[in-house]
């Protein structure tokens, strides 16, 4: 199976040396090309873009059996991203809109060795592949689709944690936040919580586990954890791997509630 990565240049060069594809020096495996309105896609099969997006996405000190979950996790929102793809030329965004791709350059041996364990292994639920949500961590606990996003999934529900993430705190004036909002602040903490964090920008408010203050003339708002706090927590999952001397199996069961794990070949 390949996939079809939307490349992020912006005044790209591509070339071909040696059989080996480079756009602005940067190697990728599979092929390079143009659409007619000059997106550049690199087409590219399923297990060799894992190679760079679990490189990307988890540090290789986190150890093979978090890698390993990672990767699961990586392959089973690709696929899902396939499935119910609406863009048009392409299936997935090389950034953090999807997940992060660099293709050759960032290649790690460790990463290469848990995609590869992982062959084709795919998270499902009912037969179907999931919408594998993960992030970098939560504080201690997770959070379940339906607070964050409003909607009810039954295997994204909250878990207890433990990625012990450092606490942060975010500063504004009141005026500011109300003006940002278009509404007064006895309205803004009813709203979700994943609203208010992109209101904000994730620079400012980077998780979604917070709590809302004002003292003054000014909101604090202060929280813990690193991302949507939705699925499985990277920090975590190091921590269950290493600590608790978890499988990636039981990794995903942990995070993921009531799936399974199957082969791609053995899906309808």
């Amino acid at each position: 199976m390949s996939i079809k990565v939307k490349l992020s240049y912006d005044n790209p060069v591509i070339k071909k040396v040696n059989g080996v594809y480079y756009v602005n020096n940067n190697p990728y495996r599979g092929k390079v090309y143009r659409l007619e309105n000059k997106d550049v896609i690199n087409e590219v099969g399923l297990e060799d873009y894992l190679y760079s997006v679990v490189s990307a996405e988890m540090p290789v000190y986190f150890g093979l059996e978090a890698l390993k979950a990672q990767s699961l996790a990586a392959r089973t929102y690709a696929i899902n991203t396939i499935k119910n793809n609406k863009n048009v030329g392409f299936d997935i965004f090389d950034s953090d809109l999807s997940q992060v791709y660099r293709g050759m350059r960032n290649e790690k041996k460790q990463v290469i060795k848990a995609v590869d364990l992982t062959k084709d292994e795919v998270i499902t639920y009912q037969n179907v592949p999931i919408l594998a949500l993960y992030h970098s961590s939560s504080g201690d606990r997770t959070k379940s689709a339906l607070e964050v996003f409003n909607k009810e999934v039954p295997y994204l529900q909250s878990v207890t944690d433990y990625s012990n993430s450092k606490k942060w705190e975010y500063k504004i004036k009141l005026k500011d936040l109300e003006k940002k909002f278009k509404m007064s602040y006895s309205r803004i903490p009813y709203l979700n919580k994943n609203v208010i964090r992109r209101t904000l920008t994730n620079k400012n408010v980077p998780s979604n586990n917070f709590k809302m203050k004002q003292i003054g003339n000014y909101v604090y708002i202060r929280g813990k954890g690193n991302g949507h706090n939705v699925g499985m927590s990277q920090w975590g999952a190091k921590y269950l791997a290493n600590e608790k001397n978890y499988d990636y199996k039981k990794i995903i069961k942990y995070y993921y509630k009531g799936v399974k794990i199957n082969k791609l070949g053995d899906l309808k």
